[in-house]
């Protein structure tokens, strides 16, 4: 069994930094029994999401009973890019709920990985700069920018989609 590692911190840019958070914080979360985790991003196009490991993560980590919200405008990219996280999705759609990106977007962040205990957030539009941070009252702040966004969404990225 792998031991609890310390989280990253500072501030990291590029997509290959970005998708190394993105693994640590699937790898940590079952360890550090975190109940939930937050995904927001305009269309998950820089996520590691079809990735096998990152698959086989999020999985074991549900079976702690975890939850897993994500938010994004276009979910398209994550049908074409990453099948196994869809094929996840359908398998976990009791633990899974996605909603809408707000028109207005997550104020002063351009995507955000929140844990109880860790987040993850993106201040500029191009390729992922991000800033990885414990400190609790940014991801208090964080947090209720999410809670504000969420309640303006609508359900998104069903598991079926039912036609005639």
């Amino acid at each position: 069994m792998t031991d609890v590692a310390e989280l990253p911190q500072g501030r990291f840019s590029g997509p290959a930094d970005f998708q190394h958070l993105v693994r640590a914080a699937v790898a940590q979360a079952p360890l550090r029994g975190w109940r939930e985790m937050l995904w927001a991003d305009p269309d998950f196009t820089h996520w590691p999401l079809g990735e096998l490991a990152v698959v086989e993560g999020l999985t074991q980590w549900m079976q702690h009973g975890a939850r897993l919200c994500m938010m994004a405008a276009d979910f398209r990219p994550i049908t074409l890019q990453a099948p196994r996280f869809v094929a996840w999705r359908r398998q976990f759609d009791h633990r899974f709920e996605a909603r809408t990106w707000p028109r207005s977007g997550l104020p002063e962040m351009t995507m955000l990985l929140w844990t109880p205990d860790w987040a993850v957030v993106g201040m500029e539009a191009q390729a992922p700069t991000v800033v990885a941070t414990t400190e609790a009252p940014r991801r208090t702040q964080w947090r209720q920018a999410w809670n504000s966004a969420w309640a303006t969404g609508t359900p998104a990225f069903p598991a079926s989609v039912l036609g005639l």
